[in-house]
Order: structure tokens, then sequence, then C-alpha cells
């Protein structure tokens, strides 16, 4: 899903990226003919090629001119750790960093971490200790998956907290 929201703000800056340059260099290749070869009616297409690039609808878009394709690295890199599924340049932050906020959820993370050990250690870990070394009848085999769907389940619930 972020490769695809990257992907997805990012094409419109490499086309537009793309238009500018193809532009330019027919600008150039003209400017460079019509100075070697012809005088003005390919001057005055040079003239309005510079005009359609200057007042081109392109850059009336949301866009900023671009001054490379692709974003930065650390732009994407930020992108992939931060909590979001949007792409951004830039995100809001507040002006300093709230620590108790950031103790607060580390805290919830290990209580999580500690919780999760403690049901597969409690719950899951006994019922398959001994599995490989009986013989595994159908039945034994639905009982053992049944005696772990709830510590599953709670399990799930916290990696999804």
């Amino acid at each position: 899903m972020k490769s695809h929201a990257f992907v997805r703000e990012n094409a419109p800056r490499a086309m537009l990226y793309g238009q500018i340059h193809s532009q330019e260099s027919q600008l150039l290749s003209i400017s460079f003919f019509s100075n070697l070869y012809f005088s003005t009616s390919i001057a005055k297409t040079d003239d309005t090629m510079k005009d359609k690039l200057n007042d081109s609808s392109i850059y009336q878009s949301a866009f900023p001119i671009p001054h490379s394709p692709c974003p930065e690295f650390s732009k994407f890199l930020y992108f992939i750790f931060a909590p979001t599924l949007i792409y951004r340049d830039s995100y809001p932050r507040t002006s300093s960093v709230r620590w108790k906020y950031v103790i607060a959820q580390l805290a919830q993370f290990v209580g999580a971490a500690l919780f999760s050990y403690y049901l597969f250690y409690r719950f899951c870990l006994p019922v398959f200790r001994n599995f490989k070394s009986e013989h595994v009848t159908i039945k034994r085999f639905v009982l053992s998956i049944l005696n772990c769907t709830l510590p599953g389940a709670l399990l799930l619930f916290c990696g999804m907290f």
C-alpha cells in the first residue's frame, strides 16, 4: 500500500519533469537549427515555443516545478516509517517532541509484547510441545487447533493494537 501511495503521488511529478525537459530539448534543437540554417520563420516558432513553455497550463497546476524526477531518499525513508498511507514531501509536525507521549506508546508496545509472550508460552506452547513425539490423529489435531483459537485471536488483537 505504501509503495502504491508513493508511486501515485510522485508519478505526476516525474511526468511533469519529463514534459519540461522534452520541451526544453525541443527549444534547444529549434534554436540551434534556426541559428544555423534558417532566419525568421523558425525564429518566430522558437519564440512561440518559449511562450508556450512559460505560459503552459502544466505550470499552473497544483504541482510545483520539480528539480528532479524523484524525491530525496530521506523523504521516502521518513514516509516508510511514518504512520500514514498518504505520501507527502513534508508532514505537519509539532514544534517539540512530546516525550511523555513517546514513553506512553513505548510502554503500551512493551505491555502488548509481554502479554503476547505470556499467551504463547501459557496456552499455545503446551499444546504443541509433545506434538512431534506422539502419533497425531485427526481428533488430536482438531483439539489442538481449538485449544489455540482463543489465544490466537488475542494475539491477533494485540498485533492490531
